[in-house]
């Protein structure tokens, strides 16, 4: 029944939304740096957690997984109105940081580091600022790769299904609480956002913005020692796509004396398509790097443990920089 609800209420929403859409300008207009060639709805982040919200509500929900779902719900707001308005980056920041200090009011936070040479490594108060940072990041990573059709949707899919995966290894249980809601949620969102329905749609900031700071909660909570399904060391492997190019990016535009949080066309997805990669080709090119990174990433923390899967994972970043500045290098060479 659950799943019927959340269905239906999807579809009532995506279309009466994408024929209000126009009126009241929550759309998102072509230009020379985005791909799209028509007026699109900025309406499948609103598709997405209006039913996700609703289901949490009436349906029995894990105590913290109902605190991060609320505390999402100003992110939620504040992206609809930028994708309405279009609000300052500090109004977000704001509210991301009030948001991720909701669920630390409950006590939920980044604590320790798990265990290393038989301790466990305790963060003390550097704990909050990790945590803070963490969330942000992954948030704003999730906003900056929400640039293709299918990628950010995909990406949250597949990485919810290695969370499942990962959980299920460990503990022998199915982990489900609100997470098999999502998934239908992104998997609809999906077939309307590479156009199956017709009708395409985009997440919009309020889509892209509350997933990455619902799934860097989750993240958090099922590393945390409330839970402990996964090891806080371990847990960075989830993370790779998104953060990697955020970090690349970032670097590569302070290099370039450029403003970071200026939209440009730099990111993994934007190479890809120069090098003449079909969206369909793209898409199936990151997934795969989300999923075979937390492949490797498993395989070494189980043999190794958490000091040698941190600093593999460290290595990993810098082979992804690498090769996406040789990536970069060799498309300019082709532009002269």
């Amino acid at each position: 029944m659950n799943f019927i609800f959340v269905i239906l209420f999807y579809f009532i929403l995506y279309y009466f939304l994408y024929n209000l859409s126009p009126r009241i300008n929550l759309f998102d207009q072509p230009n020379s740096r985005k791909i799209h060639k028509i007026n699109t709805p900025l309406i499948g982040g609103i598709c997405i957690f209006i039913p996700f919200y609703f289901s949490s509500y009436f349906f029995e929900q894990d105590h913290y997984f109902f605190i991060i779902i609320f505390s999402s719900i100003p992110i939620f707001i504040i992206g609809i109105m930028d994708d309405l308005i279009e609000i300052s980056y500090f109004i977000r920041l704001i509210a991301q940081i009030l948001s991720t200090l909701i669920v630390v009011s409950f006590g939920l936070l980044v604590k320790d580091f798990g265990i290393i040479n038989n301790e466990i490594f305790y963060l003390g108060y550097f704990g909050l600022i990790i945590t803070i940072i963490s969330v942000i990041s992954y948030t704003t990573a999730f906003n900056f790769i929400d640039g293709l059709d299918g990628l950010s949707s995909s990406i949250s899919f597949f990485t919810l299904v290695c969370i499942l995966t990962v959980s299920y290894i460990e503990t022998g249980t199915l982990l489900l609480t609100n997470i098999h809601i999502l998934l239908i949620l992104l998997f609809l969102f999906f077939l309307s956002n590479i156009g199956l329905f017709k009708r395409k749609i985009f997440l919009g900031d309020a889509g892209s913005q509350t997933l990455g700071f619902y799934l860097s909660w989750t993240i958090i909570y099922l590393s945390s020692d409330v839970m402990r399904l996964m090891s806080p060391l371990f847990v960075v492997w989830l993370t790779c796509l998104p953060i990697f190019d955020l970090v690349t990016v970032i670097i590569s535009r302070l290099r370039n004396k450029t403003n970071i949080l200026n939209p440009q066309k730099d990111h993994i997805h934007h190479l890809l398509i120069e090098k003449k990669f079909n969206n369909s080709s793209i898409l199936i090119l990151l997934n795969l790097f989300v999923i075979i990174s937390v492949i490797i990433g498993y395989l070494i923390h189980f043999y190794f443990g958490n000091v040698i899967s941190l600093i593999c994972f460290f290595f990993y970043f810098l082979i992804y920089f690498i090769f996406i500045n040789k990536f970069k290098k060799t498309n300019e060479l082709k532009n002269l």
